[in-house]
């Protein structure tokens, strides 16, 4: 399937929001793909961040792309981003609290009794 690129916008690092024809939303890190010549430039943040696209792919100022379905498929959706970050939010979360119970019921055991 070809996909086409409608919306390319830099997050962070070597991450992009990518906007496909279709409508896929898709986060691509493309920090493990930037080997070779022409994609060495991209390596340093402030010429990676000048990513366009041109309606099919994104490109860079020295021309370098990546073919669509490529990035299509290297992305994670925008939905499944949003549920690894609950998850990891939620597994904070649970171990603060234990860590509180715990330390709460170690200070209880400490206090001496009131009459």
């Amino acid at each position: 399937m070809l996909h086409a690129v409608k919306k390319v916008e830099y997050i962070k690092d070597y991450k992009l929001k990518i906007t496909f024809r279709n409508n896929d939303v898709k986060i691509v890190d493309l920090e493990k793909e930037l080997w070779g010549p022409m994609f060495e430039p991209l390596k340093d943040i402030e010429y990676f961040k000048k990513v366009k696209t041109d309606g099919h792919t994104i490109m860079w100022p020295n021309e370098a792309d990546f073919c669509p379905d490529v990035l299509h498929e290297l992305g994670k959706d925008i939905e499944e981003q949003k549920k690894q970050t609950l998850a990891k939010r939620s597994r904070t979360t649970t171990s603060k609290r234990a860590h509180f119970k715990t330390s709460a019921y170690a200070m209880e055991k400490k206090r001496p009794k009131q009459l």
